[in-house]
C-alpha cells in the first residue's frame, strides 16, 4: 500500500473518532437546560401571612380650631375669658361694661358665637331691647370657671356640624375636669387644693376638688370661689381730672375710674361616669354658679 492511500484512510477515521466525543457533550450541556425547562413547568404554591400594624399619632386641630388644654391653662394662669383670649388675635370679648356677652370672633359677636359645656349647647342671652340703650336689665352668657376646665376648643368660623347652625362666627367648647385629672399615678383617689391670688382686682380664688377613678368607674367633686372687687385703672395716676383730683369723688359717667364693686362667686361642677366597654360610657353630669356683685 502507498503511502497516499494510507493517508486517505487516516482522514477518513477522524470523524468517526469524533462522534462520542460530540455525544459526549451534548450530553453534558444538554440535561441542565431540560432540567431548567421542566423546574420552570413546575408551579409551587407560595404562602404568606401579614401582620396588622397599628400606627398611633395624634391628631392635629385644623386651623380654625384653637385649643387650650390643662397644661397650657395653669403655665398661662388663665383665670377668666380675659385671660384665655389675650392671646389670639383674631377672638375677643363682647363686653358691654356691666356684663360680658360672650365672645366676639372675626367681626361676629353676642348670639352667633355658640358655647357649650361638656358638648351641651348653652342657652341665648336675651335683651330687652327698649331698655338696653339706657343700661338697663344689662344681660349676659352663661360660662364657666376655668378651674373647673381641662381643655377649652375655639372653632373660628362657622361650624355646623359641632356648634349648630346658628353659630355664624364659630364656637367655644369647654370640658370640665374629670376624675382621673385629680389623681396622681397609679393611684384611684386624689384629693386637690389650690388658692390664688389676682392684684389686678384684688380677687382671691379657693379650689377643693375629690377625685375617683379605677376600672369602671370615674368620678369627680369640685367647688370654686372667688372673691375680689374691680379691676384697678392706671387712671388716677395718668389722666387727672381737672379740679377734681383722680375723679375719685365724681360720680357718673364723668368718673374717671371704675366704680368701688364687690363680687363673690360660688362654682360647683359633679359628674360620674360608668364604663360600659372601651367605646362606651354613661354617667350624669352637673355644674352651676351662683354669684353676687355690688356696684356702688
Amino acid at each position: 500500500m502507498d503511502e497516499q492511500s494510507i493517508t486517505s484512510c487516516v482522514d477518513n477515521m477522524k470523524p468517526l473518532h469524533m462522534l462520542p466525543i460530540a455525544a459526549l457533550v451534548g450530553s453534558i450541556f444538554g440535561n441542565p437546560v431540560l432540567a431548567a425547562d421542566e423546574a420552570a413547568t413546575e408551579t409551587t404554591p407560595v404562602k404568606a401571612e401579614i401582620k396588622e400594624v397599628r400606627v398611633k399619632d395624634q391628631l392635629n386641630a385644623p386651623a380654625t380650631v384653637e385649643r387650650v388644654n390643662l397644661g397650657r391653662i395653669q403655665q398661662e394662669m388663665i383665670r377668666d375669658n380675659k385671660d384665655l383670649v389675650r392671646y389670639s388675635t383674631d377672638v375677643g370679648l363682647s363686653d358691654s361694661g356691666r356684663h360680658q356677652k360672650g365672645f366676639a370672633v372675626r367681626g361676629v359677636e353676642g348670639n352667633r358665637v355658640g358655647v357649650s359645656i361638656d358638648g351641651v349647647s348653652l342657652p341665648d342671652s336675651e335683651e330687652n331691647s327698649l331698655y338696653a340703650r339706657y343700661g338697663n336689665f344689662n344681660s349676659s352668657r352663661l360660662s364657666i370657671d376655668p378651674e373647673l376646665v381641662r381643655n377649652i376648643e375655639i372653632a373660628k368660623g362657622a361650624d355646623s356640624f359641632n356648634t349648630g347652625s346658628g353659630a355664624l362666627g364659630g364656637g367655644v367648647n369647654y370640658q370640665t375636669l374629670q376624675g382621673h385629672d385629680l389623681l396622681l399615678d397609679d393611684r384611684q383617689f386624689g384629693v386637690m387644693m389650690k388658692n390664688g391670688y389676682s392684684s389686678r382686682n384684688r380677687e382671691w380664688t379657693n379650689t377643693l376638688g375629690f377625685g375617683v377613678s379605677n376600672d369602671r368607674v370615674d368620678a369627680a367633686l369640685l367647688y370654686s370661689q372667688r372673691r375680689g372687687h374691680e379691676t384697678e385703672s392706671a387712671g388716677e395716676r395718668g389722666y387727672p381730672v381737672e379740679g377734681a383730683g383722680s375723679g375719685a369723688n365724681i360720680r357718673g359717667s364723668s368718673r374717671g375710674i371704675p366704680d368701688p364693686s364687690k363680687h363673690k362667686y360660688h362654682n360647683f361642677l359633679g359628674k360620674i361616669a360608668y364604663q360600659i366597654n372601651d367605646k362606651h360610657r354613661i354617667g350624669p353630669s352637673f355644674n352651676g354658679q351662683q354669684g353676687h356683685n355690688y356696684t356702688i
